[in-house]
């Protein structure tokens, strides 16, 4: 394909018939740079889970739920996909809302477009 970098402000879809784990190492972001956004259209999008605070590992949860980091758009519905059963998990965006990782790629619907502000 095309693609030449991965970097945290996208999600990545990656398809494959083996289980062989894939690490990529993705730097935090540098101290002088502004914090990231994440721009989404009006649909589904697939969102990246970004710790701002370059202190949380990939794969621990965020201090937020996913309310509180999708709280500038107009969700309604989230999934994480399970690779091990081929399904998706919805995740609870009222009441008591999921817990989200770092590092995690989520499949969101949101109603009009916006911008996510991790």
């Amino acid at each position: 394909g095309s693609l030449s970098q991965i970097d945290a402000q996208h999600a990545y879809w990656i398809n494959t018939t083996s289980f062989d784990p894939l690490e990529v190492a993705i730097p935090p972001i540098a101290a002088a740079a502004l914090p990231p956004t994440v721009p989404v259209s009006a649909g589904w999008n697939l969102i990246p889970v970004i710790d701002t605070t370059g202190t949380v590992a990939a794969g621990a949860n965020l201090p937020s739920n996913i309310a509180e980091y999708l709280a500038g758009v107009d969700a309604s519905r989230a999934y994480r996909y399970q690779p091990l059963t081929g399904s998706f998990a919805g995740l609870v965006l009222t009441g008591a809302p999921s817990a989200i990782e770092v590092g995690e790629g989520l499949w969101v619907f949101v109603n009009e477009a916006g911008t996510i502000v991790p």
